[in-house]
């Protein structure tokens, strides 16, 4: 009876221990995971953008330079005055846009666009990972959110990667929403991506634009999907797609029926009518068939502060 009593009381050590162990292991540090988003003059696009990934993150970091503004400024306050996790910079310098003849001719280093997003990955700690989000992008809410949940589960064994979220160029287009072809997804780099701030080191200026640049060991983890859409008010604000014996009609490709579906469920209900990239003021080309059943309202106002 003795012996008994011992084995029983071993075995259920042994199951403490063990399910201790299995616990202990399973424990990791919750990864806080932030946006960090570069604004100027971009009101025609921001509130659909802050949307688009409101309430995902730990937190929304928002820099913008001191120069006089089109309303983005005043838009962005109020709309984080209402969220505790939206914090906002005044980069105290002014920033010319990269590709400008500026930067050929020379430029001070704290007027450029790479120590401006400098500026604002200096909010960031070292262990905090940092998603690039861009003011004229607007997102889709539930592959980002998918994103972010991959990110905390697959930790630790991800902690070196840059994922890469691709997404479409757009533009309106006579009315019509286009993108350009040959259809850009990404760049020479990634400059939308999810990162551990410690292996993003501090951009540099390269030519008349600024480049990330990685710690070594960093590995690069394209996405599949489309994750975002990227608005200019009109195609001939992408100048280098363009040259005097080009004409419009040769340099756009219309949406397919896939990139209209997208458009339609994930982003057409973020624009109000009044603005240029609403379908009330915008058409698609070949609009797709419907087979899960109602879209969106693309007319109903969207949740504003």
């Amino acid at each position: 009876m003795k012996l008994f009593s011992h084995i029983i009381l071993a075995m259920v050590f042994m199951l403490c221990i063990t399910g201790g162990l299995a616990t202990h292991a399973k424990e990791q540090p919750r990864q806080k995971i932030s946006a960090h988003m570069r604004v100027k003059n971009e009101i025609l696009t921001v509130g659909a953008t802050l949307n688009s990934i409101n309430g995902l993150f730990d937190r929304i970091v928002i820099t913008h330079s001191n120069e006089k503004d089109d309303g983005s400024i005043d838009f962005m306050h109020k709309w984080c005055a209402k969220r505790s996790y939206c914090e906002i910079y005044e980069y105290p310098y002014t920033v010319y846009p990269s590709l400008t003849k500026i930067y050929r001719e020379g430029i001070k280093p704290e007027n450029t666009m790479a120590e401006f997003g400098n500026f604002g990955l200096s909010k960031f700690d070292p262990e905090e990972w940092v998603v690039n989000i861009d003011a004229d992008q607007v997102y889709i809410r539930e592959r980002l959110a998918a994103l972010v949940a991959q990110i905390r589960q697959e930790y630790p064994k991800n902690e070196k990667f840059e994922y890469c979220m691709k997404g479409l160029n757009t533009f309106s287009w006579k009315n019509i929403l286009v993108k350009v072809r040959p259809q850009p997804i990404m760049g020479v780099y990634c400059d939308h991506y999810a990162i551990k701030k410690k292996n993003l080191l501090p951009y540099e200026i390269f030519g008349s634009q600024f480049a990330i640049k990685l710690a070594p060991g960093t590995i690069y983890a394209p996405l599949a999907d489309v994750y975002w859409f990227h608005f200019k008010k009109v195609l001939k604000d992408n100048g280098k797609f363009f040259d005097k014996d080009t004409a419009e009609e040769k340099a756009i490709t219309y949406l397919n029926d896939e990139e209209a579906d997208l458009y339609i469920r994930h982003i057409a209900h973020y624009f109000p009518p009044d603005n240029p990239y609403s379908l009330y003021h915008m058409t698609l080309f070949q609009l797709p068939p419907d087979p899960y059943g109602e879209p969106p309202d693309p007319y109903a106002k969207p949740v504003m502060p």
